[in-house]
């Protein structure tokens, strides 16, 4: 009876949130339940390309709730507990020196982000992606959290068809072919990225990225 009553309780907060997407409602105050979802947009990761990594598991482990409004100006306001940033050290397992220099920059209280296109990551998707993540060398897993990050706002971004050239993504999260082929070759083993692919002449290799179902967020 508990476990229907729970069932039902979130498929009714599930569906209040792609209500507000739609723009049925004015705003949402998520709450505990509903909460559980990290934001994305280019401008966190512009800003954060170098702290990808040790960003993101700050914002999971600090994030205590979240305001969204996504009727006339986008405006996703994120509360933070600065007071648990050790919590988001220990997830990411750095070294004390190198969260030190991430970290002094951040946000310590709030994030507010106002009328730039932004897709959610629900947490139990970053779980997955953090402990995949977390096998690497401490110096690379900055570089394969944005890469993913990236393309999994892409691909939200593009109804979960994301169509570029080899080339374009080079430029655009500034790594050459053979390391963008060896990180989404991890990722795609690990069952979390697809591709499709064709060869042209005009535009040399292109691919359509796409999502498995399971990790889409299901919000945009």
């Amino acid at each position: 009876m508990l476990l229907t009553y729970i069932y039902y309780v979130r498929l009714f907060l599930t569906l209040s949130l792609f209500l507000i997407l739609q723009g049925c409602f004015d705003i949402l105050y998520i709450g505990v339940d509903t909460m559980n979802y990290l934001p994305i947009n280019e401008t966190i990761l512009n800003t954060h390309k170098s702290d990808c990594w040790a960003y993101y598991c700050y914002l999971y482990k600090c994030i205590t709730h979240i305001y969204l409004n996504f009727t006339d100006t986008i405006t996703i306001n994120i509360s933070i507990d600065a007071a648990r940033t050790r919590y988001g050290r220990a997830y990411a397992d750095l070294s004390q020196p190198m969260w030190s220099g991430y970290s002094k920059n951040w946000e310590k209280e709030q994030i507010l982000i106002t009328g730039v296109h932004t897709t959610v990551m629900p947490f139990d998707v970053f779980e997955k992606l953090h402990n995949l993540i977390i096998t690497l060398p401490s110096r690379s897993r900055s570089t394969y959290c944005f890469f993913y990050m990236y393309l999994y706002f892409k691909c939200h971004s593009f109804k979960n068809d994301y169509g570029t050239t080899m080339e374009r993504l080079e430029a655009e999260i500034g790594c050459n072919s053979r390391d963008a082929s060896k990180k989404f070759k991890f990722f795609n083993e690990a069952g979390m990225l697809r591709r499709m692919g064709r060869a042209n002449a005009q535009l040399g290799v292109s691919y359509r990225y796409f999502l498995p179902i399971e990790l889409c967020s299901g919000l945009n």
